[in-house]
C-alpha cells in the first residue's frame, strides 16, 4: 500500500511536455495545477420582485481547444444563450505549447490543460454543473477528449470511449474493411522493402508493364534497377496521423514513393507531445479515383443525421519551383441528397456505416469518401467539424448547420432553458436524416499561385467581389500587403475563401468558372531583393527562397 502511495505521488509530480510541433517545453505539472476555465450564461432579464427568476445552470459541456470564432467560440456562445448551459474550455498539450510560443512564453493559459487521472477529482469539484458531453475542435485534441470523457464517467452513455482507430488512418481503414466496407489497398511501411513490395503489388494489380510492353516480375530486389523499369503505377503516401492534406503525396514512380516515405519517417507526428513523437512508418495506399465527397454528420446515441454533403473539386497546382501539389481543394460544393444523385446517397450511406464500424455514436464527424460508380472507398473519418467557416452558408442553403445540431444532440433534452430562447434552438427529433437544399451554395478556396512579397491585392479580387453569386469573402491576414507568400499546396496554405450562393445553377457555375480564371491574378508580388529585406527586418522567422535564406513572416 505504501508503494502504491509513492507511485501515485511520483505520478502527480510528473513532468509533461507541451510543444508547438517543433520546440518543446518540459513542465512539472504539480506546479501548474489544472483549473477549469468556466463560462456561465448571463440572465436575459433584469431581476425584479415580480419577474420569474432565471433558471439555474444545471448542465454544461466541455469544448477541447476552443479557439476558432466560427467553431468552438460559436458553439460556446450558443450554448450559453440558447441552452442556459455552462462551458468548460480545455486545452490539449499541443495547443497549449502553440500558445506558449506565440505569446513568447506566456503561461497564464497552461492551467487550462486537461487533468490527468489523479487530478480529475479535484478538477471536477470546481465545476458547478453536470457535464453532459465533450466536443473537440482540433485534431490534436481528439485523444485528450477521448480520455477525458472516460475519466469523467461519460462513457458509454454519452461518450464513445477511447479508440485509436478513430485517429489512425491505417487502423481506420482496417476496421472499416472488417465491417465489410470498401477500402483502398494499403500497407504500413517501416522500411524500403515494405514500400518496394507494395509498389510492385499495385503495379501487378493494375496490369502495368515496362516501356517494352513486357510484364515485369523478375524477382530483382535492386531498388534502383526496379525503378528503372518505369512502371506507370500511382499510389498515395501519407502519415498515419495528419491534418489538412499535409505530407500527403501522389507518387507516380518507385523513386517518388521512396522519397515520400523517407520524408514522413523524418517528420513529427502531428499533435503528439509524449511518447514516440516521430513517425516510424508511412502509410502507402492505392490511388483511388472518382468523385470525392465529404459527409458532415451529427450523431446522438448512435442515431446519425447528415448535416451537409459536400462535393470537392481538387486540382493540381504547380509551384514556382515546378513541383506539383496534387490535392489542392478549389471548391467545396453543397450537393443535394436524393435519387437523382446516386453517388451522394452512396456516400451518405457509407459514412454512416463507417461511423458504426468505428463505434462513433456521439458528436460531429467529417468523413471523406471517394465514389466511383457504385464503388465507395474511405479516405478518412475526422471526429470533428468541417474545418472551414461553413455554418453561415449551410444555414442559408440547408436551413441549419452541424454546430447547432451538435448542441441540440447534447443539450436539447433539457427543461431548464431561459424563456424566449425557443427560436435559438433546434429540435433534434424534427431534423431530417438527410438534408435538402434551398439554393446552390459552395465554398471557394482561394489559391495563391505566386511567390514573393505582396505589393497589393490584384485586380482579379475586385472583379470577384462583384460577381452575382459571391455573398461573403475573407483574405487571410498573412496574404495582405507587405507579407511574403508562397503558392498554396494544401488547406493550411490557402489564401482565404469565398461563399457562393445563387438560385440559378447556370449563373452559379458561370461565376465559379470566372473565379478560377481570375485566381492567378489575386496578388501582385515583388521578388526584388530590397523588398525581401524590408520584410526581413520586421519578422524573425527564417524561410528558404530560391535556395537563399532570408527573414520572412
Amino acid at each position: 500500500e505504501e508503494d502504491d502511495d509513492d507511485e501515485k505521488e511520483e505520478d502527480e509530480d510528473y513532468i509533461s511536455t507541451v510543444t508547438d510541433g517543433e520546440d518543446e517545453i518540459c513542465l512539472i505539472m504539480k506546479d501548474i495545477p489544472p483549473i477549469p476555465s468556466i463560462s456561465l450564461p448571463k440572465p436575459k432579464r433584469a431581476p425584479s420582485s415580480s419577474s420569474t427568476p432565471s433558471p439555474s445552470v444545471e448542465r454544461g459541456i466541455i469544448i477541447v481547444d476552443k479557439f476558432s470564432p466560427y467553431h468552438g467560440n460559436y458553439m460556446a456562445k450558443r450554448c450559453l444563450s440558447a441552452y442556459n448551459a455552462g462551458v468548460v474550455s480545455v486545452l490539449s498539450n499541443y495547443v497549449a505549447g502553440y500558445i506558449y510560443h506565440k505569446t513568447n512564453g506566456g503561461a497564464s493559459h497552461l492551467s487550462q490543460r486537461a487533468p490527468n487521472e489523479y487530478e480529475i477529482h479535484d478538477w471536477l469539484e470546481r465545476v458547478p454543473f453536470e457535464i453532459v458531453g465533450i466536443l473537440c475542435e482540433s485534431d490534436s485534441g481528439l485523444e485528450v477528449a477521448e480520455h477525458l470523457g472516460v475519466m469523467l464517467g461519460l462513457y458509454p452513455d454519452r461518450h464513445d470511449g477511447v479508440n485509436e482507430a478513430r485517429r489512425n488512418k491505417f487502423l481506420m481503414n482496417e476496421v472499416c474493411a472488417r465491417a465489410g466496407l470498401g477500402v483502398v489497398r494499403q500497407r504500413l511501411c517501416e522500411n524500403d522493402e515494405d514500400v518496394l513490395e507494395f509498389w510492385h503489388e499495385e503495379c501487378d494489380k493494375s496490369g502495368t508493364t515496362n516501356v517494352n510492353g513486357d510484364n515485369i516480375n523478375d524477382g530483382n530486389d535492386d531498388l534502383e534497377a526496379r525503378d528503372n523499369e518505369e512502371r506507370p503505377c500511382r499510389c498515395i503516401v501519407k502519415p498515419i496521423v495528419g491534418v489538412a492534406s499535409s505530407d500527403v503525396y501522389l507518387c507516380a514512380s518507385l523513386s517518388q514513393t521512396l522519397e515520400a516515405h523517407h520524408k514522413i519517417l523524418s517528420s513529427k507526428i502531428f499533435g503528439r507531445t509524449e511518447g514516440v513523437t516521430t513517425h516510424t512508418s508511412s502509410l502507402v495506399q492505392e490511388y483511388a479515383t472518382g468523385v470525392e465527397y465529404a459527409v458532415d454528420i451529427v450523431s446522438k446515441a448512435g442515431q446519425h443525421k447528415v448535416a451537409a454533403l459536400w462535393r470537392y473539386d481538387k486540382r493540381s497546382v504547380t509551384r514556382v519551383n515546378g513541383v506539383d501539389a496534387p490535392f489542392v481543394t478549389h471548391l467545396s460544393e453543397l450537393v443535394p441528397v436524393g435519387h437523382a444523385t446516386p453517388g451522394a446517397l452512396l456516400a451518405c450511406d457509407y459514412a454512416m456505416k463507417a461511423l458504426d464500424a468505428l463505434g462513433i455514436h456521439w458528436g460531429m464527424s467529417h468523413t471523406q469518401i471517394m465514389v466511383d460508380g457504385q464503388d465507395a472507398k474511405l479516405i478518412e473519418v475526422n471526429c470533428r467539424q468541417h474545418n472551414t467557416d461553413f455554418a453561415p452558408l449551410a444555414q442559408a442553403v440547408v436551413g441549419y448547420n452541424a454546430l447547432d445540431m451538435a448542441l441540440a444532440a447534447y443539450l436539447g433534452d433539457g427543461d431548464d432553458f431561459e424563456a424566449g430562447t425557443e427560436e435559438e434552438r433546434l429540435n433534434w427529433d424534427s431534423l431530417p436524416d438527410l438534408p435538402s437544399l434551398k439554393k446552390f451554395g459552395a465554398i471557394v478556396h482561394l489559391i495563391c499561385h505566386v511567390e514573393g512579397v505582396v505589393v497589393k491585392l490584384g485586380e482579379g479580387l475586385k472583379e470577384i467581389e462583384h460577381l452575382e453569386s459571391v455573398i461573403s469573402s475573407q483574405i487571410y491576414p498573412g496574404f495582405l500587403e507587405g507579407h511574403y507568400v508562397t503558392p498554396t499546396v494544401d488547406i493550411r496554405s490557402e489564401a482565404g475563401w469565398l461563399h457562393l450562393m445563387n438560385e440559378n445553377e447556370e449563373q452559379f457555375q458561370k461565376d465559379y468558372e470566372r473565379i478560377l480564371d481570375l485566381m492567378p491574378s489575386l496578388f501582385e508580388v515583388s521578388t526584388v531583393e530590397e523588398d525581401l529585406h524590408a520584410v526581413a527586418e520586421e519578422h524573425e522567422e527564417i524561410v528558404e527562397l530560391n535556395g537563399e535564406l532570408a527573414k520572412m513572416p
